[in-house]
C-alpha cells in the first residue's frame, strides 16, 4: 500500500486507507466562492475530491486539505488561501473593494473589522459584528458590545475541524463565519441574524405555540443578552 499513491489514498483526518474509485454521481458545481466552476476546476475535483468512509471527511487527495478547496486547484487555492479576503462572502479584496469607512462615531476601522467588502450585506454583518481580536489572534465571530466574547469559532478543533466552517443549522445556506453568531446559553452556535428571523416570525399558525423560543438543536429555551429586545414580549406570554 502506497499512502496517497497508486490506486489508494488515505484520508488526511483519520490516516484510514481506501481504494481510489472516481466518483461518478452529483458533485458540487459551485466554488468556494459561489461562482460556476471552471472546466479545470472540475476536472480537479473529479480526480481529487474524496469523502473518508471511516471519518466522513471531505478532502483533497493531492493537496490533503480539509475540506476540498471546490472550485480551486491546489495550487489556485494556495493563492486564494493566502489573499485579503472579506471575512463575511470571502470575495477578495482590492483597493476597490474594501471598506474604508469607519462605523459611526469612530474615527479608525478596528482590526477585527478591517477586512470587509462594500457589498450592502456585508456592511449590514459589519455593524453589528463585535470588533475585538481573541488571544488567539482570530477576530471574534459574536455580536458588538457583549461582556463576553464567545469561544474562536476560526480555530482547529482536536479533530481537525472548525465551528466557523460549519453550516449554521438553521438557515443551512452559509458557514457560521460568514456572519455575526451567538453561542446560546446551551452551548449552541448560530447566525445572529437567523435567530432574530426565527424569534420574531413566531408562531407559524392561528395556534400559539412556542417552539420558536427553543434552540433548533437541543429545544431548549433560547437565552442571550443580544435578543433580549426580541425575546421579552414573546417570554412574557409563555410565562
Amino acid at each position: 500500500l502506497r499512502p496517497g499513491g497508486g490506486d489508494y489514498v488515505i484520508c488526511p483526518g483519520c490516516n484510514a486507507p481506501f481504494e481510489r474509485v472516481l466518483q461518478t454521481g452529483v458533485m458540487p458545481q459551485q466554488s468556494l466562492t459561489g461562482e460556476k466552476m471552471s472546466p479545470e476546476a472540475l476536472e480537479h475535483q473529479a480526480n481529487n475530491r474524496f469523502r473518508c468512509r471511516e471519518c466522513d471527511k471531505i478532502f483533497c487527495a493531492s493537496c490533503k486539505e480539509i475540506p476540498y478547496h471546490a472550485g480551486f486547484t491546489c495550487e489556485g487555492y494556495t493563492v486564494y488561501k493566502h489573499s485579503r479576503r472579506c471575512r463575511f462572502c470571502e470575495t477578495e479584496l482590492t483597493p476597490q473593494n474594501t471598506c474604508v469607512t469607519p462605523l459611526p462615531g469612530a474615527s479608525t476601522i478596528p482590526r477585527a473589522i478591517r477586512d470587509v467588502c462594500t457589498a450592502e450585506s456585508c456592511q449590514e454583518r459589519r455593524a453589528t459584528s463585535c470588533t475585538k481580536m481573541l488571544a488567539c489572534g482570530h477576530a471574534c465571530c459574536g455580536v458588538k458590545d457583549e461582556a463576553q466574547c464567545p469561544p474562536c469559532l476560526l480555530c482547529l478543533q482536536p479533530d481537525n475541524t472548525c465551528v466557523g466552517d460549519e453550516y449554521c443549522t438553521l438557515c443551512y445556506i452559509e458557514s457560521c463565519k460568514a456572519a455575526p453568531c451567538v453561542s446560546l446559553g446551551c452551548g449552541h452556535v448560530f447566525h445572529y441574524h437567523c435567530l432574530r428571523h426565527q424569534v420574531t416570525s413566531s408562531y407559524p399558525g392561528p395556534a400559539i405555540t412556542f417552539g420558536y423560543l427553543n434552540c433548533p438543536l437541543c429545544k431548549s429555551l433560547i437565552s442571550h443578552p443580544a435578543l433580549e429586545d426580541v425575546l421579552r414580549e414573546p417570554l412574557q406570554l409563555y410565562e
